[in-house]
């Protein structure tokens, strides 16, 4: 840092016209190039330790020895054939070839290195030297600071800042051209045709406002100053006119530097933006031979990562470093995108499941409703499979692709199957041995079979099968006070709780009193069908010890058929999304006429109270009442 700022005063020193330069190294003469020295510390010493000879005198280096030897003109005969940016860099990089190239007399390397590599510049200005148009037209350092900055040079004052140097150096040495101080108001010249170094420069004001002023340095409104008091009236005028010569010639120099500029940047842009075209390109082979879909590649280049954005050809060595970044960029818009089609194609899989659930034999399994089809992993992980193996056939859109719908398809049956048999064993896992039958199918069907979740907030025992649907994630417990519950109004009833199914229970129609809530009041409906007298015991008598029992009388007779009338049913289309309806004729009227391939005497196709699901074939009367309809309209319907 250091020493870019000594360079850079050495080349404003090098601006003037009449140079004074001794071939001598002495320190003086090249103060502007050599880089500050650092006190040795005690622990370590002298850096130069070991290096002197017996005389006390430093060694010379080995560079500079071999400089000596070698003639000027091929020295200079050699760097004229160099870029003026390489030039630079020569410079920077020792204090011998300072010694050369900053010298006046090695104008002419500076001025053929210019004129071979760089020919579409414009010609030098005769008030500026050679090296200094070299660093303000390759230059990249700022000239107060010494810190590289993309900005570019301002031609018209020939300063190049940094962002943070130029606010900083307009307070310091450069003032607003502001000349109404006596004599006379600068004897009435207008300001901007006198001062030769000035430009329209933006500047924060406040409340960081960004603001234009035309600035000029400080040294020139002072000497015009002192111009204007000491001059004559006819030197004022010759003085004036030359000046605006000068400055007219400044300004049309300045305007063929800026445009050169410009058109340098933007074809060095130009450049840069094909090498990191090239650089994309290259992660984009190396990322699909590791077998990376390309629609994943776009869009992981596209938001960018590590590495990628430079303007450099990649290597092996680059790739290396860069190989993890672009990995993990791919595989995060991998699983975004997965994500994503998850969800896009959620309704068209249950759309797809339920033309399938309509028109299949489930056997003794019990297959997944279509509504709850999407809760299941194993829906999810085989879209997700399906999805990565058809990657590369992917395009760039919204749409779900009909291949990856209809190979899922394919998977249907197998994840039903797969899904009822260990949803089964789950749950047979759960029966107390001594409640378990012979086989897991009468175990789970019978009406004292009670499962509850962990924890119940809402007092209602499920039943097989439909506690098998749902969120995957919840938590089933064997539901021993509701089996026990079930049992005592069974065998009350006069049944055998190990025989009877909880479709054989709904026949009876069996409606309870609790005996223990006959007499309080904040204790709601004390009669209930008896489904819910679980549901009951659970939210009012949950603090009964274990070793006491609910006492329950049977309901008969016309208090039966008061209670049975005044009981609301609601019905549920699973085929709908649950949708409800008052009456099990009514539902199966509407299965018959929105699904016309159901079986209901085959498929679980409705619910009824207490989330029973029951297999009922549509009465012929509404069958034969839908096909009336559709013949007095002229539409056929199909029969199932």
């Amino acid at each position: 840092m250091a020493s870019n700022v000594s360079l850079i005063r050495g080349m404003e020193e090098l601006d003037s016209l009449t140079f004074h330069y001794q071939a001598s190294s002495s320190s003086e003469d090249l103060s502007y190039v050599k880089k500050p020295k650092r006190e040795p510390s005690k622990k370590q010493g002298s850096k130069s330790e070991g290096r002197v000879s017996g005389s006390g005198k430093r060694k010379r280096a080995k560079l500079q020895l071999l400089m000596d030897k070698m003639p000027t003109e091929i020295i200079l005969e050699i760097c004229s054939h160099l870029e003026p940016r390489d030039l630079l860099h020569l410079v920077r990089s020792a204090k011998v070839f300072a010694q050369y190239l900053l010298r006046p007399s090695a104008a002419g390397v500076w001025k053929a290195s210019r004129e071979e590599c760089v020919p579409d510049m414009p010609s030098i200005h005769p008030d500026i030297t050679e090296q200094k148009y070299a660093f303000l037209g390759f230059g990249s350092n700022c000239q107060s600071c010494g810190t590289v900055t993309p900005l570019p040079v301002n031609w018209y004052l020939r300063k190049r800042w940094c962002s943070r140097c130029h606010d900083i150096m307009l307070t310091l040495a450069y003032s607003e051209t502001q000349l109404y101080s006596h004599p006379q108001y600068i004897r009435g010249c207008n300001r901007h045709e006198v001062v030769l170094y000035q430009a329209d420069v933006p500047r924060y004001g406040a409340r960081r406002r960004n603001y234009w002023f035309r600035a000029c340095p400080d040294s020139e409104l002072k000497a015009l100053r002192l111009k204007a008091q000491e001059l004559t009236d006819e030197e004022w005028v010759i003085y004036v006119s030359e000046q605006k010569e000068k400055k007219r010639a400044l300004d049309a120099h300045a305007k063929l530097c800026t445009d050169w500029t410009r058109k340098r940047i933007s074809g060095r842009q130009d450049e840069l933006s094909s090498l990191r075209r090239e650089r994309e390109q290259a992660v984009r082979s190396r990322l699909e031979a590791m077998g990376f879909a390309s629609v994943f590649i776009g869009h992981a280049i596209e938001r960018g990562f590590t590495g990628l954005r430079v303007s450099r050809r990649l290597t092996d060595k680059e790739w290396a470093g860069i190989e993890r970044h672009a990995v993990q960029a791919t595989e995060e818009r991998e699983r975004t995108y997965t994500e994503s089609f998850s969800y896009r194609a959620r309704w068209r899989i249950l759309s797809s499941y339920r033309s399938w659930y309509e028109c299949h034999d489930p056997g003794n399994e019990f297959w997944p409703t279509p509504p709850d089809i999407w809760t299941l992993a194993a829906v999810k992980d085989s879209l997700i499979e399906i999805l990565k193996t058809n990657f590369h056939h992917l395009q760039d859109t919204d749409e779900v692709p009909d291949i990856i719908i209809e190979t899922l398809a394919l998977r249907f049956e197998d994840i039903a199957n797969n899904h009822s048999i260990s949803s089964r064993s789950e749950l047979l896992e759960l029966v107390p041995m001594e409640s378990r039958l012979s086989s897991v199918q009468e175990t789970l069907e019978l009406a004292r079979t009670l499962f509850m979740k962990i924890p119940d907030y809402d007092f209602r025992g499920a039943r097989y099968p439909r506690v098998i649907h749902g969120d995957r994630n919840t938590k089933w417990q064997w539901d021993e006070r509701g089996s026990a519950i079930m049992s005592d109004i069974i065998i009350l009833a006069g049944h055998d709780p190990n025989v009877m199914t909880f479709a054989q229970f709904l026949e009876e129609n069996i409606w309870v009193e609790c005996l223990a809530c006959t007499t309080q009041v904040d204790r709601g409906n004390s009669v209930l069908q008896a489904p819910e007298a679980v549901r009951h015991c659970h939210r009012y008598h949950r603090l009964l010890p274990d070793d006491e029992r609910v006492e329950w009388r049977i309901l008969e007779g016309q208090e039966l058929e008061t209670a049975a009338s005044n009981a609301i049913n609601r019905w549920s289309c699973l085929l709908c999304d649950y949708m409800d309806f008052p009456s099990e004729d009514l539902v199966l009227e509407h299965i018959a006429s929105q699904h016309p391939c159901a079986r209901p005497d085959l498929q679980y196709c409705y619910m009824g109270m207490y989330r029973q699901l029951s297999r009922k074939p549509i009465p012929d009367s509404v069958r034969l009442g839908l096909e009336a309809e559709a013949n007095a309209t002229g539409v056929s319907t199909t029969s199932s």
